[in-house]
C-alpha cells in the first residue's frame, strides 16, 4: 500500500507556473484547494493524453476555470469542488460541472425560492431527506448548466429562469448527467451530441488523495 503523498511531493507534480501561483497564496485552505484542483487537472489530462503531469501550460483565470493552452485537440473544461472532493470534466463540446456535499439546511425553503421557479418549487418533497436531495440536485444541475453557457450568455443568465425540469426531460439543447457519491451530488451538463461528450470524470478525495472515476 502506497503512503499518501506530502503537499511538497504533490506540488512538484505541477507545472512550474502553478507551483509559483501556489506559493503566492496566503490562506492555507485556499492553498489546499488550489493544489488539489490543479493536481487533479494535470493527472486527469496526463492519464487521458499520455503526457507528463508537469507538461501542461495552464493559464489561471479569475473567477473561471483555467485555460489549458497545449491540449492536443480543442476541448472545453469545467472544475468544481465542495469540502473534500474536487471534480473535473473535459469535453470536445461546451461542458459544465458542479458538485455539492449534501447537508441539512435550516433555511432550505427560503434558499430554494432564490433559484427554483414555481414548477420546481411545487415538486419539493415533503420528506426532509428527499427535500435535501432534490434541493441539491436542482442546484447542481443549474450551476453546471450555467458554467456550460458561453460567457455572453452567463452575464444575462438567472438561475431561477434556467429550467431543471426541461433540462432533465431532454427538452433543451443540453444533456444532463447526475451522480451520487458518498454524501455528495454532482451534475455534468454538456451540449447534446450523437456520442457522449464527456471524456473524463475524475473525483479526488482531498483527505486521502484517493482518485475515483465515474464511468458514463
Amino acid at each position: 500500500m502506497h503512503s499518501p503523498l506530502t503537499s511538497e511531493e504533490m506540488l512538484h507534480l505541477l507545472p512550474p507556473m502553478q507551483q509559483q501561483h501556489y506559493l503566492r497564496i496566503n490562506s492555507n485552505k485556499r492553498q489546499r484547494e488550489y493544489l488539489y484542483s490543479r493536481l487533479l487537472i494535470c493527472l486527469a489530462l496526463s492519464r487521458y493524453y499520455q503526457r507528463p503531469a508537469e507538461s501542461w501550460i495552464i493559464e489561471e483565470v479569475t473567477n473561471a476555470a483555467p485555460i489549458i493552452h497545449n491540449l492536443p485537440s480543442p476541448a472545453y473544461i469545467s472544475l468544481s469542488h465542495s469540502h473534500d472532493l474536487v471534480c473535473f470534466t473535459l469535453s470536445p463540446l461546451k461542458v459544465g460541472v458542479d458538485i455539492e456535499r449534501v447537508q441539512p439546511r435550516q433555511n432550505l425553503q427560503a434558499m430554494a425560492e432564490l433559484f427554483m421557479n414555481s414548477s420546481e418549487l411545487k415538486r419539493l418533497p415533503t420528506s426532509e431527506h428527499q427535500r435535501q436531495l432534490y434541493f441539491y440536485r436542482v442546484w447542481c444541475a443549474k450551476e453546471a448548466l450555467y458554467k456550460a453557457l458561453p460567457k455572453f450568455e452567463q452575464s444575462e443568465a438567472i438561475l431561477k429562469k434556467l429550467s431543471y425540469l426541461q433540462l432533465k426531460s431532454g427538452q433543451l439543447e443540453w444533456q444532463l448527467s447526475e451522480f451520487e457519491l458518498e454524501g455528495y451530488l454532482a451534475a455534468i451538463v454538456h451540449k447534446k451530441h450523437l456520442h457522449t461528450a464527456v471524456k473524463i470524470k475524475h473525483f479526488i478525495d482531498l483527505d486521502s488523495f484517493q482518485e475515483r472515476s465515474v464511468t458514463h
